[in-house]
């Protein structure tokens, strides 16, 4: 006969992994708050007990807890998150927060490369509220796009409209006060060089970015050139110094101002143009 099993029996075992990674676990395993955990006094079942092992299993093996929970915060957001998507970096929820504190009032947005519409949906929710912006959201993956759509339900956000396409074949009339990207921007023979949790298991289209890691970004650009406002600006996530010097000597002509800008760890990490 196997011995009873509760959640205090679980928490001592695997000890190379963190209680809160354990507690997260045990939280979508059960589909119970985490602090509702240490209380939880009921006998585990064997399909539990189970699915529990399985996925530590599977974090110990380098798969990414988002993965695991199908969840990920990002800028006050609860997203849905699967293996088809990137998972949000604290990177790019700084540069949400260097949108928004831009004081932009954009009322046409783009973002290119949506995934789990993370950056859109943040946007969304902390714009004024008076700008009445709207947002078209593409991809070329209709995997990513059905999760984009779903946590744009999820977080009661209705002004939205995602389009699976390749920018590059995009055919519209609409200008845009606001395009954000967080690209591929990772060059081809760097993904190998990867952390084992990223390379193996998350979607190298979203990581990929070509030869020098701007195959991407040169296609945004080019479509900005017709498809900015007046007024309009651009936010991209890129890599590297080198990757902006490449973008302002290509583009100089194209636009007015070209500027690099730190991440939150004071790393070149994005390029504004307008």
């Amino acid at each position: 006969m196997l011995s009873k099993c509760y959640v205090k029996d679980l928490l001592a075992k695997h000890t190379k992994i963190p209680v809160s990674s354990k507690l997260s676990i045990l939280s979508s395993v059960l589909s119970l708050p985490k602090e509702k955990l240490l209380t939880y006094e009921k006998e585990l079942s064997h399909r539990h007990i189970q699915l529990f092992e399985s996925k530590c299993q599977d974090l110990l093996s380098n798969v990414p807890i988002e993965y695991l929970i199908n969840h990920s915060s990002f800028y006050f957001l609860d997203l849905y998150i699967t293996s088809d998507v990137l998972i949000p970096r604290p990177e790019t929820e700084n540069l949400v927060d260097i949108i928004l504190k831009s004081k932009v009032k954009p009322v046409n947005v783009m973002e290119i490369g949506t995934g789990s519409g993370a950056i859109s949906i943040a946007l969304s929710k902390n714009l004024p509220k008076n700008i009445k912006s709207k947002f078209l959201s593409i991809d070329i993956s209709p995997k990513a796009l059905k999760i984009a759509k779903l946590n744009a339900k999820k977080n009661l956000v209705d002004n939205i409209t995602f389009k699976e396409v390749d920018i590059k074949y995009l055919k519209s009339n609409e200008l845009f006060d606001l395009i954000v990207s967080n690209p591929p921007y990772i060059n081809t023979k760097q993904i190998r060089y990867l952390e084992k949790s990223v390379k193996h298991h998350e979607p190298h289209i979203a990581l990929d970015g070509g030869k020098d890691g701007l195959d991407i970004v040169r296609d945004i650009l080019n479509f900005s050139k017709t498809h900015l406002s007046e007024n309009g600006v651009i936010y991209l996530e890129i890599n590297s110094k080198r990757q902006y010097e490449s973008i302002k000597k290509e583009f100089k002509s194209t636009f007015k101002t070209i500027k690099l800008l730190l991440d939150q760890y004071g790393r070149y990490r994005y390029i504004y143009l307008s």
